[in-house]
């Protein structure tokens, strides 16, 4: 027999919090169950880095109360996720651990930037989290999911609403309600003819305000880990990726000033002129290597809603773009031994030859 860990969700002031109970009924994690709880794990721990670098250098009393009540939530999720991991016998992640913070460093980012990348970390974590629920078989696993989603949605809530109060929130264009429902009659729908391109459809805005978003909020970093790198290698890898997201960012917005759209502005997001690391370049590299693989799935969605050729080719390069560059950042973690390897399946033909 083998000993399962059915969960509870309790709400507190902080959220949602999940408790582990014991089973005397249970299966071993599934691959895709190991996979999920890694991947959780190793960014959990990323990103409490980046909070209690936040939290010693923000300004704002409101935010402030937002990134400490977000650090407790995420210490309540790091701690369940290393119970799981000690009951199932499974090694521990190293992740990211006070090795990587520097809490005496000053401060890098304005608190613009701050709630910025918590109103973004909390969406993407929503999207994790939620795969966490569709390929956890075990009851346990998954109701650990569901309740941290609860808190992610949550926290997007309350962070949104202080960007909207404090006038920090980049609103995407407006456009005038539909009169009527009409239906596609010819392909100039899809395709470019004679030059004539039909105007962007919302679902295409969306796209394209939240690939600028997404940009805006990463550039920013490359910037401050650009400021901030030792390495020379690391330092050259950041400058790539600003002149990309540069590229990326004014044809986005070009795509919206051709439709005599305004391009929502990000300009109260900042870096302060500090030289002194916050972060070891191991977070960084890890960082912005996970946001690229992040930003290549965001950039599949885009491509397949966006049914007309010269958006379809443009997401089609950009993908490429993106991925050559997380392909360079990996390729630099693995140099300087910064990849902590996931799971794996067991090498059948090495076993057999032992």
């Amino acid at each position: 027999m083998y000993n399962v860990y059915f969960g509870i969700i309790k709400r507190n002031a902080l959220g949602w919090r999940f408790k582990l109970m014991e089973d005397k009924t249970k299966m071993d994690l599934t691959s895709s169950e190991m996979s999920i709880l890694w991947k959780t794990y190793i960014f959990e721990t990323l990103n409490r880095c980046i909070l209690k670098h936040f939290i010693a250098t923000v300004e704002d009393n409101e935010i402030a109360t937002i990134i400490k009540d977000k650090l407790n939530t995420k210490e309540q999720r790091i701690r369940t996720l290393t119970e799981i991991f000690k009951k199932e016998n499974f090694p521990v992640p190293i992740g990211f651990t006070d090795h990587d913070i520097n809490v005496s460093a000053p401060r890098l980012f304005t608190d613009a930037f701050m709630a910025h990348y918590i109103y973004y970390m909390a969406t993407m974590a929503i999207d994790n989290y939620r795969i966490g629920v569709t390929v956890s078989p075990r009851a346990d696993i998954r109701q650990f999911f569901i309740s941290g989603i609860n808190t992610f949605i949550q926290f997007t809530d309350r962070i949104m609403d202080c960007l909207l109060q404090k006038g920090l929130f980049a609103r995407s264009p407006y456009v005038p309600y539909p009169k009527q429902i009409d239906f596609v009659q010819e392909t100039s729908f899809i395709h470019d003819i004679f030059g004539k391109k039909r105007p962007l459809q919302t679902i295409q805005i969306s796209h394209v305000c939240l690939n600028l978003q997404r940009n805006a909020i990463g550039q920013q970093l490359l910037i401050a880990f650009k400021q901030t790198a030792k390495s020379e290698e690391v330092k050259a890898y950041m400058d790539e990726g600003i002149k990309l997201s540069s590229s990326l960012m004014e044809t986005f917005n070009t795509l919206l000033k051709e439709d005599d759209l305004i391009p929502p502005s990000y300009s109260g997001l900042g870096v302060t002129d500090s030289t002194e690391a916050p972060f070891s370049e191991k977070l960084m590299l890890s960082l912005i290597t996970s946001l690229n693989a992040y930003a290549i799935s965001l950039y599949g969605l885009s491509l397949s809603e966006s049914a007309r050729d010269d958006l379809f080719a443009w997401y089609t390069k950009i993908l490429a773009q993106t991925g050559e560059y997380g392909m360079d950042g990996a390729k630099l973690m693995i140099k300087n031994g910064y990849l902590e390897e996931p799971p794996k399946a067991p090498n059948r033909e090495s076993l057999a030859k032992a």
